[in-house]
């Protein structure tokens, strides 16, 4: 449902700096005109929710999403609609290694789709693979990884469709550094994972542009007090972006907690690495984990809001701090800070209602795309 004008009023709002109580939201024209910490006077023809008992919070980015349930990551529109029921209004599809004729396919189906559907919006493609070194690739299928080629990764940009925004490469391959470079010239953001690389090498893949890490600690090698490896570089760089899987069976707590103690809280960012877990022979785990039989890691079932309320409980950190690491942190990154991340007068209308810890009313750019307020 799409109104001229929304007034969302008797919220309680997490901005993303601060926090409302019986705060009021106005929406028109696709975007936030307007926050009150007091009830604003209702204009005509408006559309008014009353939000009391309710929370209002921005809406959601996850930006290593590899598909849920039933659903692989090319059934876009069936994801985004799933999504929004929680939480989510934008997301990075994520293609893990394949054959690469099937990547390239999916590349193409994945920029034909953007910006399509009345669910979360793609806000580009991450590309797990697949210059990955063998020895630590989990879940991406050994014999699809590739040695560094220039040739195959502007293949895999030119499919993209200039929506590639995001690609994992393990830089201590040879010919990963000019990889490295070649992909931050043309604005995507390089990140490291699957990898064994030493201290010494993340800091030359660092001077060629890369500057993010996917799902530290796991498949990210290890750390020791005399080679330090990825882990010791992540943690000290200031300008280092990391990602982080918020479940017990991908991380200790401990693990969460030291990477927030070390890092800016602008550099930290949470990921669902959801998986479409209905589609193959795996195992589901109690904590949401999504194993293979020999229970090998493949993703997680948990979502992203879940994860964010896992920090709140296992950490006790803040449910405003939990909330932009999972919304402005991953806009920041994209560099969509100024229209998307946080709910602020401006920017597009992307928010959530929550009672408790459940979704009742998604709206992605001023448009309802999920709602059970109505149903009640």
């Amino acid at each position: 449902m799409e109104m001229k004008t929304v007034i969302i009023r008797n919220a309680t709002i997490y901005t993303g700096e601060q926090v409302l109580n019986q705060g009021s939201l106005i929406i028109s024209g696709g975007k936030i005109q307007g926050l009150f910490p007091d009830e604003p006077v209702p204009v005509q023809d408006c559309h008014v929710i009353d939000a009391t008992g309710l929370l209002a919070i921005p809406g959601l980015i996850d930006l290593h999403f590899h598909g849920y349930g039933e659903f692989a990551i090319t059934e876009t529109t069936a994801l985004s609609r799933l999504l929004v029921s929680q939480g989510v209004t934008g997301f990075l599809p994520t293609l893990m290694t394949g054959n690469p004729e099937f990547v390239i396919s999916a590349l193409h189906l994945l920029a034909a789709t953007h910006g399509a559907g009345d669910g979360a919006r793609i806000l580009g493609i991450n590309l797990e693979g697949p210059f990955l070194n063998p020895e630590q690739s989990g879940a991406q299928p050994r014999h699809c990884l590739m040695k560094p080629d220039p040739r195959e990764a502007s293949r895999l940009l030119e499919a993209g469709g200039n929506m590639v925004r995001l690609m994992t490469i393990a830089p201590e391959l040879p010919g990963a550094l000019d990889i490295i470079e070649f992909l931050h010239l043309n604005g995507v953001i390089p990140a490291a994972g699957h990898i064994q690389a030493t201290c010494a090498e993340m800091l030359a893949a660092e001077d060629r542009g890369l500057c993010h890490v996917t799902h530290l600690f796991n498949r990210s090698g290890s750390f020791h007090h005399r080679e330090p490896g990825l882990i010791g570089w992540a943690l000290t760089r200031g300008q280092v972006t990391v990602e982080l899987i918020p479940e017990h069976h991908h991380l200790h707590p401990l693990a969460v907690e030291l990477t927030l103690r070390c890092k800016s809280p602008d550099r930290v960012i949470l990921v669902s690495d959801n998986v479409p877990h209905n589609l193959r022979d795996c195992v589901l785990s109690e904590n949401g984990a999504v194993m293979a039989p020999d229970r090998t890691l493949l993703g997680s079932a948990q979502s992203l809001l879940q994860g964010v309320f896992w920090l709140v409980d296992t950490l006790g950190i803040d449910l405003g701090f939990g909330l932009r690491l999972a919304s402005l942190n991953p806009a920041r990154l994209l560099g969509i800070e100024n229209r998307k991340g946080s709910l602020e007068p401006g920017k597009d209308a992307d928010l959530v209602l929550l009672r408790g810890r459940t979704p009742v009313l998604t709206m992605v750019e001023g448009k309802m795309v999920y709602d059970q307020l109505s149903a009640r």
